[in-house]
């Protein structure tokens, strides 16, 4: 696509001309299992295990070209993207159910774990040239931005018949989270990624 900006408010006006080219992929797989057993008649038992995988992929060149005066060209930049991203969420869930003598009264517990991540990492280059086509400068960003997650969950219920059609139903639950994320950003100057502590957190 090309975009076109004219900004004429400048010290001096110019234009900048982008075009842009981008390519992405994206792809997701999911699975689901479970079972279940029967104790005895009143009591059972159940696993349940699902999640899913989804990796993806884009990657993107770019050209901004600032023209000045008279629209001729002023200096160019080249720009590339290389974007990697993975998801990934894995969930188990155990059951226990329990039917007491009297009808109606029953007893749920259940207990759930999930771990999600995401890793994302991308790569900037971008090289600049002047007016005369000469090469100035190159600069390059790589980027790592991590997500983890982890959920512990516990439920309780109870299901009491008062009388006739009436039922009490109690409860009690409890979740537990540990949630981390990181920003990594590295600029290459040859065969070194150097930390930038300015852009990491």
């Amino acid at each position: 696509r090309i975009r076109r900006y004219t900004n004429e408010s400048a010290a001096v006006a110019y234009t900048l001309v982008q075009e842009n080219f981008e390519t992405n992929s994206k792809r997701s797989t999911n699975y689901r299992f479970g079972v279940d057993y029967d104790i005895n008649n009143r009591t059972s038992f159940g696993v349940l295990v699902n999640g899913f995988s989804s990796p993806y992929s884009e990657d993107g060149n770019y050209e901004n070209k600032f023209d000045g005066s008279g629209q001729m060209v002023d200096s160019v930049v080249y720009a590339g993207s290389d974007l990697r991203n993975h998801s990934n969420n894995n969930a188990v869930s155990v059951i226990l159910t329990n039917k007491f003598m009297r009808p109606g009264n029953e007893l749920n517990l259940s207990f759930d774990y999930l771990n999600y991540n995401v890793e994302s990492r991308q790569v900037s280059q971008s090289d600049s040239y002047l007016t005369d086509g000469s090469f100035k400068e190159k600069y390059i960003l790589i980027s790592n931005s991590d997500y983890s997650a982890k959920i512990y969950s516990s439920k309780l219920d109870f299901s009491n018949k008062i009388f006739g059609d009436w039922v009490l139903e109690t409860g009690l639950q409890t979740i537990f989270s540990f949630r981390n994320n990181i920003g990594e950003y590295y600029n290459k100057d040859g065969n070194l990624d150097i930390p930038n502590a300015l852009l990491s957190n």
